[in-house]
């Protein structure tokens, strides 16, 4: 691969893929420096969306040659479509799906079989246990929720699904011609005019959703209906399972909504994060080009740009990424970190991760051209990009994926006490 062709690749990988936690891993799973695929030269094929599996067993890429788009699972390269999008990995990493364009039809394709045509489909959802794959899917003005290659409906509209937290409870919003409810499970919710975000507790039962009565939106907790509001986020349940947060819009100005609290207004919000004790909630927001995080109600430290907050487990520490005068940094709590043990300053951060304990954190750092995670006190080689990191069970080691050079790999970076 030459020069130009990397530059360009990294390039790709820049504007397509976001820093951002992926989930825990379990202890079967090998955590050896490995070499999951080899980038094709970009004179020939031009690489997006590359994805790796949350397990780090695999990784695949759409690469294009001509007109033609293929999906590349490691080395395997998959059937030609004129489009391709939203590669979407089963939690146990050993299945792939995506969706794929016809001339003038969508479809998705699992593991490497098209499943029907519709006019048009939405990103494919893995169940917790790998074993069902859902999408809502168009064809001419039916909806239909898609379950393993079956269809629910048809409806008017099908929004996003999501599962409970053990995959036993599957949830969709549905419009219908007289009104609009939750699916879930076996059971269907309360009709309103229209429906939309639905929260599972960990048995399953609906807890919370979003409804429309006449033009005003509410957010009902336990069937309770919260106040009005032109329009509402996505409404966040505390671990707790007492309280829900939610952004909300009244004229051009929003502001998050904690319990029957609400917060200061700002031109925009971002989703709420709650305290592991939940007792606090933290959120990006942005005013007059600005953007910054709060928790609860006190606006911190202005930023040119700022991430989404992380707690840490002892509840203390909130850390998120933010630049600044072109340099990145790490904030946590009231530090604000710039550099690699006086290293050269960063020029970009990424989102921050802790381990079980709150004893590490991990975050990927830009030095010019060279991306590194950083863990604690340690930092890895640098890179042409770096993926979100994992911590380890045991919470002493991290993995992530890397493009170095002509490769793709997943990468182990372990602390050591110095």
């Amino acid at each position: 691969m030459n020069q130009r062709g990397r530059i360009f690749l990294a390039g790709l990988l820049l504007g397509g893929i976001p820093l951002a936690a992926a989930p825990n891993q379990d202890d079967e799973v090998s955590f050896r420096s490995t070499v999951l695929a080899r980038i094709p030269d970009p004179d020939e094929v031009k690489t997006t969306h590359v994805t790796f599996s949350p397990v780090g067993n695999n990784v695949a890429y759409v690469g294009q040659e001509g007109k033609n788009r293929f999906v590349y699972v490691g080395e395997k390269k998959g059937e030609a479509y004129p489009n391709i999008g939203n590669i979407v990995f089963s939690p146990d990493g050993k299945r792939v799906a995506y969706e794929a364009w016809t001339r003038r039809k969508q479809m998705i394709v699992v593991d490497g079989k098209a499943g029907r045509q519709y006019d048009r489909v939405s990103p494919p959802v893995f169940s917790p246990d790998s074993k069902t794959i859902v999408h809502p899917a168009i064809r001419g003005t039916k909806a239909f929720l898609v379950v393993n290659g079956e269809e629910r409906g048809p409806h008017e509209r099908v929004g996003r699904p999501i599962w409970s937290r053990h995959g036993e409870v599957l949830a969709y919003p549905v419009l219908d011609s007289d009104a609009g409810y939750i699916v879930y499970g076996t059971m269907r919710g309360t009709k309103h005019t229209r429906v939309d975000f639905p929260v599972l507790d960990p048995n399953g039962s609906l807890r919370v959703f979003a409804a429309m009565e006449g033009f005003r939106w509410t957010v009902r907790f336990d069937s309770t209906p919260g106040p009005g509001f032109d329009e509402v986020g996505q409404p966040v349940l505390s671990p707790n399972e007492e309280v829900v947060a939610y952004p909300a819009r009244d004229g051009f100005r929003w502001q998050m909504i904690v319990g029957k609290e609400k917060g200061p207004l700002f031109e925009k919000v971002g989703a709420p994060v709650f305290s592991p004790d939940s007792k606090q909630v933290a959120y990006w927001a942005s005013q007059d080009s600005m953007e910054f995080v709060v928790i609860g109600k006190k606006q911190q430290e202005e930023f040119d740009g700022a991430g989404p907050p992380v707690w840490s487990p002892d509840n203390k520490t909130v850390a998120y990424a933010a630049r600044s005068g072109g340099k990145g940094f790490l904030v946590m709590g009231d530090r604000k970190i710039g550099e690699f043990e006086e290293d050269e300053p960063f020029t970009e951060v990424g989102a921050p991760v802790f381990n079980g304990d709150g004893s590490l954190h991990a975050y990927p750092a830009r030095e010019g051209d060279e991306w590194f995670m950083i863990m604690g006190k340690q930092r890895s080689y640098g890179y042409n990009w770096v993926w979100p990191c994992v911590f380890r069970p045991d919470g002493k080691a991290i993995a992530f994926g890397v493009f170095d050079r002509d490769y793709l790999k997943w990468r182990v970076l372990r602390h050591r006490k110095k």
